[in-house]
């Protein structure tokens, strides 16, 4: 059996708005959860997924 290596990024709720922003969208919210626990609460830094609601506002 042979290995794969495997490189992950997590990322902050500040780097997600700034990449949102780079992208031409405007945030609305950003909540937390974990897949089937899903709900408007405020985001831990723990969370395994993040759920961010935007709109477009502008061109990249």
């Amino acid at each position: 059996m042979s290995s794969i290596a495997v490189r992950e990024r997590a990322f902050v709720p500040t780097e997600l708005i700034l990449l949102f922003y780079l992208a031409g969208m405007s945030v609305l919210n950003i909540w937390g959860g974990t897949a089937g626990n899903w709900g408007r609460r405020a985001l831990d830094l723990d969370e395994i997924e993040i759920m961010v609601v935007a709109c477009k506002t502008a061109e990249p």
